[in-house]
């Protein structure tokens, strides 16, 4: 009876992975690496030093591109739990982080 179970549980895991769009585990690199070089534009840049008086940090951009390019040689079920974790992880910064609502508050 474990046998049965285990095949059970493999079958299950093939089931979820059959069932899996190709957008809930799959990134763009091409667009992220638009995304990383956009932010390092001259305009990108000033906009950001005149909202928050400083440079703009890019690395969060960096770090999405590599995890679309780290992503291409796993499988379908760990990329789409990468990517989740990804996704949580920027939400819950997005709460963290000023807006620039905040900076025009203070300048009123």
């Amino acid at each position: 009876m474990a046998d049965k179970k285990d095949d059970f549980d493999f079958l299950d895991i093939e089931l979820e992975e059959k069932d899996l769009k190709p957008e809930e585990y799959t990134c763009n690199a091409t667009q992220a690496f638009d995304a990383v070089f956009q932010c390092y534009t001259l305009g990108e840049q000033a906009i950001n030093y005149y909202r928050y008086g400083e440079k703009k940090d890019c690395s969060g951009k960096w770090d999405y591109f590599k995890l679309c390019i780290s992503t291409k040689t796993k499988s379908p079920l760990h990329a789409k739990k990468l990517l989740d974790e990804h996704k949580a992880k920027t939400e819950e910064e997005k709460k963290t982080v000023r807006s620039s609502e905040d900076v025009w508050t203070l300048k009123v």
